[in-house]
């Protein structure tokens, strides 16, 4: 299922089966990841966690390791609410300057 409106905080997108990661950037152009150390991080997963989907924080990526049964519909409502928590914390993350490079 390709992934499509993706805000400009995230890329790259990897993975292999199930399992896949979206990196937080500070820009797409550069690739410069986002200080993982820094808010940034930990405020998106926060917001994750309250929209109920179950992710994994490694550093400055976010990775998804939905079950295998998981259908087409599942995985549109997995990255819906993601794409929901991305825009809450990058327009937070806007106003509060959380956006460093590493």
């Amino acid at each position: 299922v390709p992934v499509t409106g993706v805000q400009t905080c995230a890329l790259p997108i990897c993975g292999v089966g199930l399992v896949g990661a979206i990196e937080l950037v500070v820009d797409k152009k550069t690739r410069a990841p986002v200080d993982a150390k820094g808010p940034a991080p930990d405020y998106l997963y926060g917001r994750i966690m309250q929209s109920g989907l179950i992710t994994r924080p490694i550093g400055n990526s976010i990775a998804f390791c939905p079950p295998l049964i998981i259908s087409p519909a599942d995985v549109e409502e997995m990255f819906s609410r993601f794409r929901t928590a991305l825009d809450e914390t990058l327009d937070h993350g806007t106003r509060e300057g959380m956006f460093k490079a590493a």
